[in-house]
């Protein structure tokens, strides 16, 4: 076949913002709220947003070190997943003269609830 074409240049890193992810709690199937969501004509359905979980949950975040084993696992798996899923998108911006983006893991966390 034809010689593969040379990369493209990597752009130079960005910082990327750090996103916090609130903690989501499912109750158990035998919860009525697993029931379809219809309310009853005589429940009350309150006004205002839903309470704020996170502050009646109880949830401790440990950095993973960005030098453990660990990481790296989780890196691999990141970007495993994402792979195959943005090159005419790439493609597309390098052929419009832009940059290419990439995705890079700058940290993660366990969360233990």
């Amino acid at each position: 076949g034809a010689p593969a074409a040379a990369p493209a240049a990597a752009p130079a890193p960005v910082a990327t913002p750090v996103v916090p992810i609130a903690p989501v709690i499912t109750p158990p199937a035998s919860t009525p709220a697993a029931s379809p969501a219809v309310a009853s004509p005589k429940t009350k359905i309150p006004d205002g947003p839903p309470p704020d979980l996170s502050e009646a949950t109880e949830a401790v975040l440990t950095a993973i070190d960005k030098d453990s084993e660990e990481f790296w696992d989780l890196e691999e798996k990141v970007n495993a997943h994402i792979q195959g899923r943005n090159e005419d998108y790439v493609e597309k911006r390098i052929k419009a003269g832009k940059k290419p983006i990439r995705f890079i893991l700058v940290g993660a966390e366990t969360v233990k609830n």
